[in-house]
């Protein structure tokens, strides 16, 4: 009973802080729109995969027959 009184504590305290930092957030101002997008900026994407392992393949259109099914006259 002690450790559901103790989470349901933690979660109390932790709806409460996260209240008070937005309340803080918006009366404070946001930042300018420059400054939010140089800090959430997206890391350049480092590929694994290098150019030598990529092969090149070669495909054949499947096509229907309306011939007879030969691998049936086994």
């Amino acid at each position: 009973m002690s450790l559901l009184r103790f989470l349901l504590w933690s979660l109390i305290f932790y709806l409460i802080f996260r209240t008070m930092k937005n309340i803080y957030t918006a009366i404070t101002g946001s930042e300018s729109k420059e400054e939010r997008t140089e800090k959430f900026r997206k890391a350049a994407k480092l590929s694994r995969i290098k150019g030598e392992d990529i092969i090149e393949a070669q495909f054949e259109e499947i096509t229907t027959n309306t011939t007879k099914d030969k691998s049936k006259d086994f």
